[in-house]
């Protein structure tokens, strides 16, 4: 399903494969669209599962549906993942994600996978007729925290603040199989009027990111994107955005000869006085 993420979709709403044979692989837990909380407990009884057999294999598989961007499938399954191995201790070597393509709305499924058992197989997904984008498009965007946000959590089990390296796998993916493409990522600062301040059960009057945040984290997604995935420098673009209600990075893919996004900051600070 990896070459759909470049490709336009029009699905025909038919089953494509069943599921694996109840001997072999099973599915031990299934859920949708939930809050982190619930997601994590879910996650919590699959690694007591996978604890108790020690030698199976772990299979995470997401679906997406028609309307979210490409990149859900590959960040929901990398979410799971690093909490599975950095709350549950579970061994990264027993952990396979995959993209299950496109459903009627969002699906993660949890697998058990013992030795010699066959991999489980997609289900009643979509078919599709494949036309090649040439149009720019959203991959995916996700939020960001600075070092001195106390209150905010690592949903990503990074086990730091910042950009999880891991995180950019799927758009690197994505870019290395389109060559021609190029990456366009912009990055929106936080200015939050009534907002909870950091670290205190109260309300701040304004919350504004510092001058040159937005810069110091496109430096940081561009860093990983051509250290640790080899994307050349020359094909990516990193712009600020300027503000936004709430810190978000957008990570987009511009096919050649296409027209770069616009940045949309939905935020216009006001100017401050000069004392």
């Amino acid at each position: 399903m990896a070459a759909a993420l470049m490709l336009a979709i029009y699905p025909e709403a038919q089953p494509v494969v069943a599921q694996a044979d109840d001997q072999s692989a099973r599915m031990i837990d299934e859920y949708g669209d939930v809050n982190y909380e619930y997601e994590m407990a879910r996650l919590d009884k699959f690694a007591v599962s996978l604890q108790n057999e020690p030698n199976a294999k772990a299979h995470i598989i997401v679906y997406r549906d028609r309307r979210s961007l490409p990149g859900l499938n590959y960040s929901y399954g990398f979410k799971a993942k690093s909490y599975l191995i950095s709350t549950r201790g579970i061994n990264p070597d027993r952990i396979v994600t995959v993209d299950g393509g496109i459903r009627l709305c969002l699906s993660v499924e949890l697998w058990l996978v013992p030795p010699g058992a066959a991999n489980p197989l997609l289900k009643w997904t979509y078919t599709y007729r494949l036309i090649e984008i040439t149009a720019t498009f959203k991959f995916d965007e996700h939020g960001y925290s600075l070092p001195h946000d106390l209150d905010a959590y690592d949903e990503f089990g990074s086990g730091s603040k910042g950009v999880a390296p891991g995180l950019l796998g799927g758009y690197a993916a994505t870019l290395t199989k389109k060559p021609d493409s190029r990456a366009f990522i912009i990055a929106y600062a936080q200015y939050c009027k009534d907002c909870m301040s950091e670290g205190e059960n109260e309300r701040a009057r304004v919350l504004r990111d510092p001058q040159g945040t937005t810069v110091k984290m496109l430096k940081e997604e561009k860093g990983v994107l051509i250290n640790r995935y080899g994307i050349s420098a020359r094909r990516i673009t990193t712009v600020d955005g300027g503000y936004r209600r709430f810190r978000n990075i957008e990570l987009w893919i511009v096919p050649k000869g296409a027209d770069a996004p616009v940045p949309s900051p939905t935020v216009i600070p006001m100017k401050r006085r000069k004392s």
